[in-house]
């Protein structure tokens, strides 16, 4: 700590966390004790100190352990305030009302899900952020839905069987609670990497096993240290089109990569990773389709591992694994060298229905006024910040048919314009209000590949 100021280091960050078990005032006053020593050695520079609520989670050893309340998550964390009422040194807690509602949701069972809907209902949304936090709504809900949330932040028994046991993580329950005994006297878990097979059940010593990161060689101690077989494995590349409809339109694109995520695990299929130290799938999607926006053209580029399944096979099982509303309708097999998908879609056609009050001779005046216009600016706002950009640059072509509007943008990134932003600037009307009409991606004109591809298979 010391080598970091005196190498230049203006601020020091310190991360703590209360609540774990066992845990008394001394060891309240030991995390007082290293800020201080931290903030001697600063001599001068900036120390914060960030400490929150631990919060046990299930599949972890911690899962049978109780969570503070909020009333002794306070008591504690003002024990370690009056500590720092002068000094540098800045300490920064995490809101008890948060820790608490994370709590319930993460040790909580199917019981909670009518309480979930209603404090959406009652207007909770991204309650993460303690400046959103409606922990009001969150109360009513559970007393209406007959829940006492208080109950699912206590220890839990050994014996008794927990909401989450029929979710297989890998880990065994043995190892789990071999782990928790483990804590409660303070013992220590060596890492297997280095040492003898903790028996976590994780590994099965073929396709999963310990590895070393650096050098990135992968050790097998059981085995005698011997390659794997099919670390040489042919690698194919495959191209999916697939839709996106239904209440999946609701889906972040963060989320549709961890369901396709989930979705090659359940289907039994190994996904090529990247080098490196942080290895991770090579999945390549198409650019992220707008939340609320129904598509029938998005793409995926995956690779797999030794496959030997036909297209036909791999679609079917794929679609089996995947959530109700995203569907696999063609796949491809492509060249290892091909460009990324998001590097061959030249433009996007877009069907807008359903348009509300507007009726079809205000849309048609619209339309008309955006055809015989020589420019037409917009303006977007994004994160605090405007910009313009001239529409009639995005758009390549639009037309209204008297009861569903098609509209085709490009995809040059120095000329593209979000669909929702481009419809509500034609119709002359607000993003909400465009959000509230039915907007469907029907097609994405791709440049075509280099090569010819080994066969497709279609819907």
């Amino acid at each position: 700590m010391t080598a970091a100021f005196e190498a230049g280091w203006q601020s020091l960050k310190l991360y703590f966390m209360i609540g774990l078990p066992g845990e008394s005032d001394e060891d309240l006053d030991g995390i007082v004790h290293l800020i201080r020593k931290a903030s001697k050695a600063a001599k001068g520079g900036k120390i914060t100190a960030s400490i929150s609520t631990f919060v046990p989670k299930s599949h972890t050893p911690f899962q049978w352990a109780g969570q503070l309340s909020i009333e002794e998550t306070r008591r504690r964390q003002q024990y370690i305030r009056e500590s720092f009422q002068r000094g540098r040194a800045r300490v920064k807690f995490h809101d008890p009302r948060t820790s608490f509602l994370e709590g319930v949701l993460a040790r909580g069972d199917e019981n909670l899900a009518d309480a979930i809907e209603l404090a959406f209902r009652k207007g909770a949304r991204f309650d993460g952020w303690e400046e959103h936090l409606k922990l009001d709504a969150w109360m009513e809900a559970f007393e209406a839905t007959g829940i006492d949330p208080e109950h699912y932040l206590g220890p839990r028994s050994l014996s008794k069987k927990l909401p989450w046991d029929f979710v297989d993580s890998g880990v065994s329950r043995d190892y789990l609670v071999r782990e928790w005994e483990k804590a409660l006297s303070e013992q220590t878990t060596g890492d297997c990497r280095f040492g003898d097979c903790e028996g976590c059940g994780v590994c099965d010593f073929e396709e999963i096993y310990p590895r070393k990161a650096e050098p990135m060689a992968m050790e097998l101690r059981r085995t005698g240290g011997e390659e794997p077989e099919d670390r040489e494995a042919e690698v194919r590349r495959y191209r999916l089109r697939y839709a996106k409809t239904g209440l999946m339109r609701f889906l972040g694109h963060r989320d549709l990569i961890r369901a396709f995520h989930r979705a090659f695990r359940r289907a039994g299929m190994k996904l090529a990773y990247s080098k490196g130290f942080h290895p991770h799938p090579r999945l390549k999607f198409s650019p992220p389709l707008s939340v609320g926006v129904e598509s029938l053209a998005e793409y995926l580029d995956f690779e797999l591992v030794g496959s030997k399944e036909g297209l036909q096979t791999i679609s079917q099982s794929l679609e089996k694994s995947l959530p109700q509303g995203v569907t696999a309708l063609e796949l491809s097999e492509i060249p290892l060298n091909e460009p990324p998908v998001s590097a061959k879609i030249q433009q996007f056609t877009y069907e807008i229905n359903e348009f509300g009050s507007l009726s079809s001779e205000e849309i048609s005046q619209r339309v008309g006024h955006f055809h015989s216009s020589e420019i037409f600016p917009i303006t977007l706002a994004r994160k605090g910040k405007t910009r313009t950009r001239d529409l009639k640059m995005a758009v390549e072509d639009l037309q209204f048919g008297g009861s569903s509007l098609t509209m085709i943008l490009t995809a040059d990134p120095g000329h593209f314009v979000n669909p929702i932003d481009a419809a509500a600037a034609i119709l002359g009307t607000n993003r909400e209000r465009v959000r509230g009409m039915k907007v469907l991606k029907t097609s994405a004109d791709l440049v075509p590949s280099r090569g010819k591809d080994r066969g497709s298979s279609h819907e």
